[in-house]
């Protein structure tokens, strides 16, 4: 998953589906928010199902507070 927001999801299919032997793994997709039935997040903190959204949340949250801060290179 590259990006998440109300609307959908953004990303690189890693597996070709089952029921869409059109869609080629390694291809970036945006997925509509009403076509997805079922999905899988896996972190460096474990798996995450659709039961799972606001424990994936916290997950992500804790990845981004974790990302090294990089400063601004300075100027002349």
């Amino acid at each position: 998953m590259d990006h998440l927001d109300g609307d959908g999801v953004d990303g690189l299919l890693v597996d070709r589906p089952r029921t869409r032997p059109d869609l080629e793994p390694g291809s970036h997709h945006r997925i509509d928010r009403k076509a997805v039935s079922g999905w899988s997040v896996d972190l460096p903190g474990g798996s995450f199902r659709p039961n799972d959204c606001q424990t994936l949340l916290e997950a992500i949250d804790r990845l981004r507070d974790d990302l090294p801060r990089t400063a601004p290179e300075p100027g002349p």
